[in-house]
């Protein structure tokens, strides 16, 4: 380590040698923070306990103080104690209030990455091709739209739709209304 023999004249500013015991005790001072007295925002927290009445306490990531009783928007679990993660937010900004919004969901590693909206292609010609979808099944280029709901609903939309038929061509309903 590199000390300025100088040190009044010099701009540097002294080192500290590592065998210190301000070093020492800066080293093992943990992470946590003292209690703020206005939150602003979220904070993550853990499950500390659950008593008999179901009633939680929870403590805040990075803050020395607590547990702290707390209100709950999400059923809680007896196995999530201490190991589950829960996003809070706080009455009033109050730290001491806080209050379980939901859970840290984290994704186990090997489950697979499902897209919201589902996309079918075919490189080779088939004969049939199934698309399925529980509530509707969108199909779209530009302008124009094929909907097809599950009750049973068929929308056509386009700014021009035409019709043509070699052979005769049937419009049947129960009842058929033009114009």
């Amino acid at each position: 380590m590199k000390t300025d023999p100088h040190p009044e004249t010099s701009p540097m500013p002294a080192v500290t040698p590592p065998d210190s015991t301000l070093q020492v005790l800066l080293e093992r001072e943990s992470p946590r923070h003292k209690l703020p007295g206005q939150v602003d925002g979220l904070m993550i927290g853990t499950l500390h306990h659950i008593d008999e009445a179901g009633h939680a306490q929870v403590q805040p990531d990075n803050v020395k103080e607590g547990p702290f009783p707390a209100l709950s928007m999400v059923p809680l679990k007896q196995e999530d104690v201490g190991t589950a993660r829960f996003v809070l937010g706080f009455q009033d900004g109050n730290p001491r209030k806080p209050v379980i919004l939901g859970r840290v969901w984290v994704p186990p590693a090997d489950a697979p990455i499902v897209p919201e909206a589902s996309e079918a292609s075919t490189e080779s010609p088939s004969r049939r091709i199934v698309l399925q979808a529980d509530e509707e099944l969108e199909l779209r280029c530009g302008e124009a739209v094929i909907l097809l709901q599950a009750d049973g609903r068929i929308q056509l939309r386009g700014r021009y739709i035409t019709s043509h038929a070699e052979a005769g061509q049937r419009i049947r309903g129960g009842s058929v209304q033009i114009n």
